[in-house]
């Protein structure tokens, strides 16, 4: 899995994000207590790092905390940077499509 290092607004420390497949110019990247998704074409997007526990996609929703945010080029660009490419193995045997 492709993994990237990131401090959020309101975070103590960086966190360790997996960076999901994307869709269309959306994408997924999630760590024990932040989720985000992202279009990376306009950096705009829903957060949903508010407290202790553990987020799941279900907490990208408004209703469960999540907002509207504008997310970091430098991020945007970290991430695009460190998303596997079709071909790239991302685990024993597996291969992004």
């Amino acid at each position: 899995m492709s993994r990237i290092s990131w401090k959020f607004p309101g975070r103590k420390k960086s966190e360790s994000f997996v960076i999901y497949k994307p869709e269309g110019n959306w994408v997924v990247i999630q760590s024990d207590k932040t989720i985000a998704k992202i279009n990376l074409k306009t950096g705009y997007g829903m957060l949903n790092a508010k407290g202790q526990n553990s987020k799941y996609f279900m907490h990208l929703n408004p209703s469960l905390g999540a907002i509207k945010y504008k997310f970091s080029p430098k991020l945007i660009n970290l991430i695009k940077e460190k998303m596997p490419k079709s071909g790239d193995m991302i685990g024993h045997g597996i291969y992004w499509g």
